[in-house]
């Protein structure tokens, strides 16, 4: 059994894990970060969590952003006695280098060769946007690690238990990140390509689908009762997509709700619910979302070429607008020397950015032609392939309708990670 479990691969892997664990502490003693915005929020929430005051802001219960990273986070804070940064980062750590693992069991089931597997971890371990994000104290480490477990299971496991699984993983997921509730679809669709079987992907696809549902209902109907409304994970939808989404965006990147509205007949009514949603402002004014919604949709639907140009502009700038991302949430508080070695840092983190972002999309175009006579059932379908090309389509549609900055392209680090070594590790099958 020694031999079995002591193999050079098995080594090998064991030390690219722990190399990468280190490198992950490491960052996160010495490389200093304030956390701002959104991050701040998230700490602030988790502490209120930890303190019994549940989930608020300013004494206010709130649902602006996924309640399950803060609610993790505060109970990890109540398990350690201490809600200070540093244990916020540690708990990254151990996502993050649990997620090393899980990335192993992913790889070996999307390529036949250990040396491709092992490559994948390494890129996994050692890229520098997955070791700087255990500084930031957000939903990314937390989400990618839910979001391997569900590739995981999703690959090796079938019958209705694991369905059930999957399910209430997405169901988390989607407490993390509110778009994961059409989550499901995608995963019917690629196990409909695993299987060719219409009435077994009907299954899979309603236990999924109702295990998420049901693990999200909870905090569903907290908020039906605490805003009196249909408010499934958050109610910062809405003002995601105007502010995205309107005549004065010309970049489809985030802007001030206020000037996102001047001039428009909705801006009244934005300034009144802004007002009395007091201190906490736009994270505790849920009431403006039905306005905003309906505003934004109007704005779409008569200027579906100026949205299609906003959304274009979000995926480039997701993908290949540079890495200031890591300078910016991750090492913020860093002294650099001069803003030429900032930008110099920039434009690397940016190139690293782009190369598997090119690659990516490289790669998924060509998938097009063998996804599309995949559906002749007849045809069999490289189901490596097909999992990679639904699902970064489906990321990158998200990031499309969405918003766009370089962080939201860490999630899909792990597809563009398979990506790299598929088109450029030699033949598929080794």
């Amino acid at each position: 059994m020694h031999r079995k479990i002591l193999t050079p691969y098995n080594c090998v892997l064991a030390g690219i894990i722990a190399a990468g664990a280190l490198l992950r502490i490491l960052f996160a003693l010495f490389m200093p970060t304030e956390q701002l915005y959104d991050f701040a929020t998230y700490l602030e929430l988790a502490r209120n969590i930890n303190n019994g005051l549940g989930h608020t802001l300013n004494g206010i219960p709130v649902a602006w952003q996924g309640p399950l990273y803060p609610y993790v986070l505060g109970f990890f804070f109540r398990i350690t006695l201490t809600d200070s940064e540093i244990a916020a980062k540690v708990l990254n750590i151990i996502l993050s280098s649990l997620t090393l693992i899980l990335s192993e069991r992913v790889y070996s089931k999307l390529f036949k060769s250990k040396g491709k597997t092992a490559a994948a971890v390494a890129i996994t371990a050692f890229l520098p946007a997955n070791i700087a994000y255990v500084n930031v104290l957000g939903t990314e480490v937390l989400f990618v690690f839910l979001l391997m477990l569900i590739f995981y299971l999703h690959l090796s496991r079938t019958g209705i238990a694991w369905y059930a699984v999957v399910g209430i993983l997405t169901g988390l997921a989607a407490l993390t990140k509110p778009f994961m509730l059409v989550f499901p679809a995608a995963l019917a669709l690629v196990f409909w390509f695993q299987s060719k079987k219409l009435k077994q992907t009907a299954i899979f696809a309603a236990v999924v689908a109702f295990a998420a549902l049901l693990t999200v209902s909870p905090w569903m109907v907290r908020n039906w009762r605490m805003f009196g409304r249909f408010i499934p994970v958050s109610y910062n939808a809405g003002y995601v997509r105007y502010i995205n989404n309107n005549d004065h965006n010309a970049n489809g990147l985030w802007m001030d709700l206020t000037a996102a509205a001047e001039g428009k007949p909705e801006a009244a009514d934005i300034a009144a619910h802004l007002e009395d949603a007091g201190e906490a402002g736009v994270k505790a004014a849920y009431m403006l979302e039905p306005l905003l919604n309906e505003a934004s949709g109007r704005w779409m639907r008569q200027n579906p070429f100026e949205f299609l140009k906003l959304g274009f502009l979000r995926v480039h700038t997701t993908f290949f607008g540079g890495g200031d991302d890591l300078p910016q949430w991750a090492m913020n508080a860093v002294d650099y020397g001069s803003e030429r070695d900032k930008n110099a840092v920039e434009a690397a983190l940016g190139i690293i950015l782009a190369v598997f972002s090119a690659v990516s999309f490289v790669f998924a175009f060509m998938q097009i032609k063998p996804f599309l006579k995949g559906f002749i059932p007849i045809n069999a379908a490289d189901v490596s392939s097909v999992f990679f090309f639904v699902f970064f389509v489906f990321f990158v549609v998200v990031i499309f309708i969405s918003e766009g900055q370089a962080r939201y392209a860490f999630p899909v680090y792990p597809l563009m990670i398979y990506a790299f070594i598929a088109l450029t590790g030699g033949k598929r099958g080794d």
